[in-house]
C-alpha cells in the first residue's frame, strides 16, 4: 500500500493511494488485484478524460438504471475498451457507493478468458471527494485459462452469449465468490 506520485511516463493523474493484494487467490493473471483511491477534483483538473468518467459515474447511482449501455465509467485509464459487462449491480460502502461488474478490457478481438476476466468496483465517496476503483481478477469454471483459441462463429453472438452465461451464473460459481468480493468492498 502506498501513495503514488504522478510520473512523467504515466497518463496525467494526481497522487493516489493504492492497496495491492500480495496473496490474492488469483495469481499470475493479466491484472493485479488492487484498490486505488483518487482525489476527484485533482484528477478532474489534470485529465479531461478522467473528468468525464468521474462525471458519468456521479449520475449512475442517482439514476440507478438496471443496466448501463456503452462503457461503464472506469478508472484507471486503460488504452483498451470494455468488451463485456456482466453481473452489474450497485454497492454501498461506509461513506460512499458505486457499481460493480465483471468485465474484460482489450485492444482488439480477444476471447474472454480467466487470465483477463476481472471484477471491478467503481465508486465515489458520499462527499464526492474520492473515486474508489477496485480491480480484482476472477475466474469462471467454464472459461478457458487464456484467450489463445478464437471462438467459432460471429463475434457479436459470441460476446452476447458470454454475457448471458455470466449473468445467469450463481455468484458463488466464480473464484473468488462475487458475494465475498462485494462484502469486502462494502467494508
Amino acid at each position: 500500500m502506498g501513495i503514488h506520485p504522478p510520473k512523467n511516463t504515466e497518463a496525467k493523474r494526481p497522487e493516489y493511494l493504492q492497496v495491492s493484494f500480495e496473496n490474492y487467490v488469483r495469481q499470475g493473471t493479466f491484472h493485479k488485484a488492487q484498490i486505488t483511491i483518487y482525489p476527484t477534483s485533482d484528477f478532474e483538473a489534470v485529465n479531461h478524460v478522467a473528468a468525464g468518467k468521474i462525471g458519468a459515474l456521479r449520475s449512475i447511482p442517482q439514476e440507478r438504471p438496471a443496466k448501463v449501455t456503452g462503457e461503464v465509467p472506469f478508472l484507471p485509464l486503460f488504452n483498451a475498451a470494455q468488451v463485456i459487462h456482466a453481473q452489474f449491480g450497485y454497492l454501498a460502502f461506509k461513506g460512499g457507493s458505486g457499481v460493480r461488474l465483471i468485465t474484460q478490457v482489450d485492444q482488439g478481438l480477444v476471447p474472454i478468458s480467466n487470465n483477463e476476466l476481472f471484477y471491478t468496483f467503481q465508486g465515489l465517496t458520499d462527499d464526492g471527494n474520492y473515486y474508489v476503483a477496485a480491480i480484482l481478477p476472477v475466474s469462471y469454471p467454464e472459461f478457458p485459462a487464456d484467450g489463445s483459441e478464437m471462438p467459432q462463429g460471429d463475434w457479436e453472438s459470441y460476446i452476447s452469449g458470454v454475457v448471458q452465461q455470466l449473468n445467469a451464473a450463481d455468484p458463488s460459481s466464480f473464484q473468488p465468490d462475487l458475494a465475498a468480493l462485494d462484502q469486502m468492498i462494502a467494508t
